[in-house]
C-alpha cells in the first residue's frame, strides 16, 4: 500500500515537472516570436520614415495622400500628426497644418453661432473651411483630426457619429444624450424633426420630449417652425439644412 502511494507521489512530481516544462517553452517561443515581431515594426517603421520623406511633398499637398499615410502609420502604433515637436511634423509640416485648421474651426463657429446654435453638419463646416482657405486638398478627415486637436486642449467642439456622416457641435452648454440622439435623427431627416418622430422612433415619451427641445429652444439650437406642411410644428438645426436639402 505505502509502495503504490510513493508511485502515486511521483508520477505526479513528474506531471508538474513536465508542466513546467511545457510552460517554459512556451514561454521561449513566445519571446521570441515577440522579439521577432518587434524587429519587424522597427524596420517597417524605417521604411515608413524613408517613404514619409521620399513623398513629403504629395503628403502635404493631397488630402487622399495623406489619409492614406496615417492608415500605414496606424499600423505601427506611429501618429505623426500628434505633436507638434516630434520627428514627423518637422519631417512633414503636416502638423501645423492642423492646428491651423482647428483655429479656423473656432473661427467659424465663432462667426455662425448667432445663426446655428453652435451646430454643423461636417459637409457645412467643410464647405465653409474650403472657401475661406481655398484650398482643394484639405478634406473632412482633415477636419476630425483639426477636431480631436481641439479636444485634446479641453475645447468645447466636437464631433458627433450619425447613420452616414458627422455633425459638428460647438455649443456652450454641454448637450446631453437626448440631444445628441436628436441631432443624428434630425441630420439623417434633413435637418428637422418633430415631436412626433422622437416619439415614435426614439420611443421616448412626450414628458422626456417636450423637456429635450425646449432646452434645445432655450440654447438656440433650433429654430421652430409653426407652418411645416403636415400641420405639425417642425423644429430645425439651421447648420445641417443645407448639407441635405
Amino acid at each position: 500500500m505505502r509502495r503504490n502511494r510513493l508511485v502515486g507521489i511521483g508520477a505526479l512530481q513528474k506531471d508538474k515537472q513536465r508542466q513546467e516544462l511545457f510552460q517554459q517553452k512556451g514561454a521561449d517561443l513566445a519571446k521570441e516570436e515577440l522579439e521577432k515581431l518587434t524587429g519587424q515594426m522597427s524596420e517597417f517603421k524605417t521604411n515608413l520614415e524613408r517613404f514619409a520623406a521620399k513623398y513629403k511633398s504629395d503628403i502635404r499637398k493631397s488630402g487622399e495622400f495623406r489619409r492614406h499615410f496615417q492608415q500605414m502609420c496606424a499600423i505601427t502604433g506611429v501618429d505623426p500628426l500628434r505633436s507638434s515637436a516630434n520627428f514627423w511634423v518637422k519631417l512633414l509640416g503636416v502638423g501645423d497644418l492642423y492646428y491651423e485648421l482647428a483655429i479656423q474651426i473656432v473661427e467659424i463657429f465663432l462667426s455662425t453661432s448667432n445663426r446655428n446654435g453652435g451646430v454643423m453638419s461636417i459637409e457645412e463646416l467643410h464647405k465653409r473651411v474650403l472657401a475661406s482657405r481655398k484650398d482643394d486638398s484639405i478634406t473632412s478627415e482633415d477636419i476630425l483630426e483639426a477636431i480631436k486637436k481641439l479636444e485634446v486642449l479641453g475645447s468645447n467642439i466636437r464631433a458627433v457619429k450619425t447613420k452616414s456622416s458627422y455633425v459638428i457641435q460647438s455649443t456652450p452648454a454641454e448637450l446631453n444624450s437626448d440631444h445628441i440622439e436628436i441631432t443624428r435623427l434630425a441630420h439623417s431627416a434633413g435637418g428637422h424633426f418633430s415631436e412626433s418622430e422622437l416619439v415614435s422612433q426614439l420611443d421616448w415619451t412626450s414628458e422626456r420630449t417636450s423637456k429635450a427641445i425646449n432646452e434645445l429652444i432655450m440654447e438656440g439650437i433650433i429654430w421652430v417652425d409653426n407652418q411645416g406642411l403636415s400641420g405639425e410644428t417642425l423644429y430645425w438645426f439651421p447648420g445641417i439644412i443645407k448639407a441635405n436639402s
